[in-house]
């Protein structure tokens, strides 16, 4: 699906089905992606009331700059970007042409 992120993202209601469709089909569900919570909150209370405690987060704790020289690993590098990472608990914007 290919919809903007955000408040209200039209995305929200197929991952809260997708979630309950791997519950009862799967041993295990992967929610993967970055996720804020003041936008994906149902998803999570969802996910709370099928799982309860057996939910597991699991993240990479690197630094901004090495998030930059991955992405200028990438076939894409070239193109406009334009994200607000979190480092340390700050937020940066950070543009790259």
């Amino acid at each position: 699906m290919w919809v903007k992120d955000g408040v209200d993202t039209k995305a929200l209601p197929l991952m809260i089905e997708l979630m309950k469709y791997g519950y009862e089909h799967c041993d295990v569900v992967i929610l993967e992606g970055i996720m804020y919570d003041e936008w994906y909150s149902p998803l999570f209370k969802t996910a709370n009331e099928l799982y309860g405690m057996d939910i597991y987060a699991y993240y990479f704790d690197i630094p901004f700059e090495e998030t930059v020289r991955r992405h200028n690993t990438r076939d894409k590098k070239r193109n406009l970007v334009k994200k607000i990472c979190v480092d340390g608990g700050e937020k940066r914007i950070f543009h790259q042409f």
